[in-house]
């Protein structure tokens, strides 16, 4: 049973909140195979929101924003929808963040799970997700260059900065020795705290990083990859 079969009062909420925040916007259930652009179609039937997104309102004949389909997963609201670009503005390219199937890339998995996971709401999702990827590209298409805001490297590099970022932020200690040691060690309690406290990591950040334990050797084998990559050239920076 779907998502919106269990839950039909949240479907009646998305299907009321989206046209109102967005009035070119409408909700329909669509079914399986349903071709969303030319390369992109519903894996399974789902709820689609698709029409002119704007993030403003419109100044004069101009409307800022973009038309797309805000495509609902299997689990939400636990998992957040998925983005396909569906406006002829919007140029399939990586560095404008549009997929080759036209999904958008609206963030690393990471960034997107920081900002939607604590409210794993429609509203969220909208304004701390959606809006900003709309005005990023607005910003693009109106002085032909990235803006100064909201850019990481483009796939697993991108991943692994996010990454590194979080615990950064928790440890508060450089990114390089962090970088180093989740490649080179797996957390020992004995161990020196890669902090820099000189205190033993059981009794310093242990909790923290044993928090994220579940992704560690993941993270660990890709950063791996990811410096092999770099070495040869293969990583692509930042734009």
């Amino acid at each position: 049973m779907s998502w919106y079969e269990k839950n039909i009062e949240l479907l009646a909420h998305v299907s009321k909140w989206l046209p109102e925040r967005y009035p070119s916007v409408k909700v329909e259930i669509l079914p399986e195979r349903t071709s969303i652009t030319p390369n992109f179609s519903l894996p399974h039937e789902s709820v689609v929101a698709s029409g002119f997104w704007e993030i403003a309102p419109p100044s004069g004949n101009e409307r800022l924003g973009y038309q797309l389909a805000m495509v609902f997963p299997e689990h939400f609201p636990n998992e957040a929808p998925i983005v396909v670009c569906t406006d002829e503005n919007l140029p399939t390219h990586i560095d404008r963040h549009i997929m080759p199937n036209q999904r958008a890339c609206l963030g690393t998995s990471q960034d997107i799970y920081d900002r939607y996971a604590p409210n794993p709401t429609i509203e969220n999702f909208c304004e701390n997700i959606l809006e900003p990827f709309i005005a990023w590209q607005l910003y693009y298409a109106q002085h032909g260059k990235a803006p100064p805001w909201g850019e990481r490297s483009h796939g697993l590099a991108g991943e692994i900065e996010a990454f590194t970022d979080k615990i950064v932020e928790q440890l508060r200690c450089p990114r390089e020795r962090i970088f180093q040691w989740i490649v080179k060690h797996k957390p020992k309690k004995h161990q020196s705290c890669p902090c820099g406290s000189q205190r033993q990591f059981r009794f310093c950040h242990a909790k923290t990083l044993r928090s994220i334990n579940a992704v560690r050797k993941y993270y660990r084998d890709t950063i791996r990859m990811c410096m092999a990559l770099e070495k040869h050239g293969a990583i692509p920076v930042k734009v």
